[in-house]
């Protein structure tokens, strides 16, 4: 796709909650026009300065995708028909947009990708579990333990990537299909969900705004600036895919150990 036609796409780009009962399937449905975009391209590579664990991953699971839209639905984009409603598993949305999500993730395991984490990665949605159950908006204990359990599962398959260095289906092999995955871990600086691409000769920083929304520069001078600073950031972080055996284990025991010490209160 020559450049022009990247600049075309890319500044329809930057949305808004539209506040419609729609708005988070439009925001599913834009996040995957962008990979598409980025898969269409001959050499690319993204780059997840990490904040909350990056959304993708949760799609391998009805519930616990189901669990994060509602949260999103609930209490980022405020939907009035969930005002009064408690998450169940008796209207799973996810089995709504199931076709996007599996496109998403998809695509997602087949652009190659460097993600920046610390241990902070893991609280955002651990606490979303836990304050919705606490507040009885999860009202079945089995439920919330479900979702803890996922979410386990979900860091395992992290810690397997990390290990091979590639991307793929959870549950299955990696295939010829599979893109690279470099894992860095900074423990002094949290991350804020910034998203680099780099794409032939265009670079593209998508700022995280609004919980869920982004908005992209291709400005030179801008990421000249933004892909220095995340140069140095990697730099000082170390890293843990295909290499550093202890440190990786050191690091994904510490996520599991959140997740189960929850598990253990519920229970």
């Amino acid at each position: 796709m020559p450049n022009s036609e990247i600049q075309i796409q890319f500044f329809q780009h930057g949305k808004l909650n539209s506040f419609t009962k729609d708005s988070f399937e439009f925001w599913l449905e834009d996040v995957l026009k962008q990979f598409q975009m980025l898969h269409s391209q001959k050499n690319k590579h993204i780059y997840y300065h990490v904040k909350d664990m990056p959304p993708f991953y949760q799609l391998y699971f009805p519930e616990l995708a189901s669990f994060k839209f509602f949260f999103f639905m609930k209490s980022i984009l405020f939907y009035e028909s969930l005002k009064n409603e408690k998450f169940t598993t008796d209207n799973l949305f996810y089995y709504k947009v199931k076709d996007i999500c599996t496109k998403i993730i998809y695509l997602y395991n087949q652009l190659p990708t460097t993600e920046i984490w610390n241990e902070e990665g893991i609280n955002a949605t651990i606490r979303q579990i836990d304050i919705y159950h606490e507040m009885g908006w999860i009202p079945s204990k089995d439920l919330t333990i479900t979702l803890y359990n996922q979410l386990l599962e979900t860091v395992n398959h992290l810690e397997n990537q990390a290990e091979i260095g590639l991307k793929y289906h959870l549950g299955k092999s990696p295939t010829p299909e599979s893109a690279s995955y470099n894992l860095f871990i900074n423990e002094f600086i949290i991350g804020d969900n910034t998203f680099f691409t780099e794409l032939d000769n265009v670079r593209i920083t998508y700022l995280n705004h609004s919980v869920l929304y982004f908005i992209g520069s291709m400005d030179p001078k801008f990421n000249d600036a933004m892909f220095f600073n995340l140069d140095n950031l990697i730099k000082k972080s170390t890293m843990i895919s295909s290499t550093g055996e202890k440190e990786r284990s050191r690091f994904f025991n510490k996520l599991r150990k959140k997740i189960q010490e929850k598990i253990e209160n519920i229970r």
